[in-house]
């Protein structure tokens, strides 16, 4: 084992409680239960006060309710995040965009780069907007006959992770495939990764699949425990699990894929 991931200490004694999370570059998003929106960086060293994290922003009343998922745009400079709805801001000062308003309740979104796509996910239905470099428009509702607990693009369909089993949706045709079951843990977590596979979780496996949802390797990555969530670090996955992080390569030469092992007990949230 060597160490891949090297671990910072980025805030204490943090004044707000932490609802979700976003990489931005060197800096770091914080949403809170209260809808407050923190902005940590990384400040340079000077003299001898070495380099350190501070807040340098603190967005009060950014939403109403609890900040449940955030993603950074950077290469549209936009922010997503879901409250009570999804909504969009812009990244240089947090400015309202756009509020899609069918969005409301909604559980997670998922937003595809290669198609300027954004999937929504409901109580059993998926509404998808497109974004034609003005705005986000509504081009389709998707019913479904379970809520999806995760999801990931996937070629031209979403992975959509169930109660009960995995299953590949056609955007366009609607046509539900199945991938395969849960699992008797009824863990589901889908990561994305750079090769163009997903990773699903079942049990205490990730299961490599192809854009078609068929097994792209011979063997899965074995975890000591049920991840609980996961992080891509090509070429590292960082897994959550209950009572502390595995870091372990993705690799599929490798006969030995443990890398490392973080002691961090009570993690709550990851964003690479």
């Amino acid at each position: 084992m060597h160490t891949a991931v090297e671990v910072k200490v980025v805030l204490e004694r943090c004044p707000l409680r932490v609802a979700s999370l976003a990489a931005w570059g060197d800096k770091c998003i914080v949403g809170t239960p209260e809808g407050n929106l923190l902005i940590l960086a990384e400040l340079p060293q000077q003299g001898t006060t070495p380099a350190h994290y501070e807040a340098v922003d603190t967005r009060k009343s950014f939403a109403k309710k609890p900040i449940t998922q955030m993603q950074v745009l950077e290469d549209l400079g936009f922010l997503l995040s879901l409250s009570e709805h999804v909504a969009v801001h812009t990244l240089d000062d947090f400015s309202p965009v756009a509020v899609l308003s069918k969005s409301k309740s909604a559980t997670l979104f998922k937003w595809s780069q290669e198609r300027a796509t954004l999937c929504v996910a409901l109580k059993k239905r998926l509404l998808i907007y497109k974004f034609n470099g003005l705005e986000f428009q509504e081009v389709k509702e998707v019913p479904l006959n379970d809520t999806p607990r995760d999801m990931a693009w996937c070629g031209g369909s979403m992975c959509l992770g169930l109660t009960k089993q995995y299953v590949l949706l056609d955007v366009a045709s609607g046509q539900v495939t199945e991938v395969f079951p849960t699992g008797r843990l009824g863990a589901v977590s889908i990561l994305e990764l750079e090769s163009s596979e997903l990773m699903l979780t079942k049990d205490c496996v990730g299961v490599f699949v192809g854009p078609e949802g068929k097994p792209s390797r011979r063997h899965g990555l074995a975890w000591s425990d049920t991840p609980l969530a996961a992080a891509a670090m090509d070429p590292y996955v960082v897994a959550m699990l209950p009572r502390h992080l595995e870091v372990r390569t993705l690799s599929a030469r490798a006969q030995q894929t443990l890398v490392q092992t973080l002691p961090l007990r009570d993690v709550r949230f990851m964003a690479a």
